[in-house]
């Protein structure tokens, strides 16, 4: 992973993993959106700027972990149809 990240990507990766070590499933994006107080839109840009520059992956929740905490909760992600986890690479 040579290329650096923004203050403002920092900030995104330590939310993803702070939330993900405290609730034992990664956020969705609403959740993003609301502890940033930011749009969904701007949420889902840097979702993207993130896993272009290869600091996350996304995942479909039956594919991450089955039985998980996270199975019954409702999520807004972009597709509105599945749960995406973010991974960070080489964990």
């Amino acid at each position: 992973m040579a290329d650096k990240y923004t203050y403002k990507q920092g900030q995104y990766l330590s939310f993803i993993y702070y939330y993900t070590k405290l609730n034992g499933c990664p956020p969705a994006e609403a959740d993003m959106q609301k502890y940033f107080k930011t749009t969904l839109p701007a949420v889902h840009g840097m979702v993207v700027q993130l896993e272009k520059k290869g600091f996350i992956e996304k995942k479909p929740m039956h594919l991450a972990a089955s039985g998980s905490c996270c199975q019954g909760r409702k999520f807004l992600t972009w597709s509105r149809h599945m749960r995406v986890w973010f991974l960070p690479r080489n964990a």
